[in-house]
């Protein structure tokens, strides 16, 4: 839905509701629901589908940084896999003294 549509939609529904002062009034709600609501939503999904276009390396050093990117995540998940098993197993796993009375 483009802000056009909003506002025509707005302006559309005031006038059945209450007439040309309903349309002046839904003019102005659709005019501000498209300005503050539906341009970020549009310029956002505007900036995504450009953003996963996929970018080719263009040289080795690009390529090498990449892979230690992901290489760095890799890295984290084995350092912190030690930390947080333990952590999630003793949080499903019951105590061997804790019975319900």
């Amino acid at each position: 839905m483009t802000k056009v549509a909003t506002t025509a939609t707005a302006a559309t529904v005031g006038a059945i509701a209450a007439g040309p002062p309903g349309a002046i009034v839904g003019a102005i709600a659709g005019d501000l629901t498209g300005e503050i609501i539906i341009e970020p939503i549009l310029t956002i999904y505007e900036h995504k589908k450009k953003v996963e276009a996929v970018v080719r390396p263009d040289s080795f050093w690009t390529l090498l940084h990449k892979m230690t990117e992901v290489a760095g995540w890799l890295v984290g998940l084995f350092l912190l896999a030690p930390f947080l098993l333990p952590f999630v197993a003793g949080l499903l796993i019951p105590a061997p003294g804790s019975k319900k009375k």
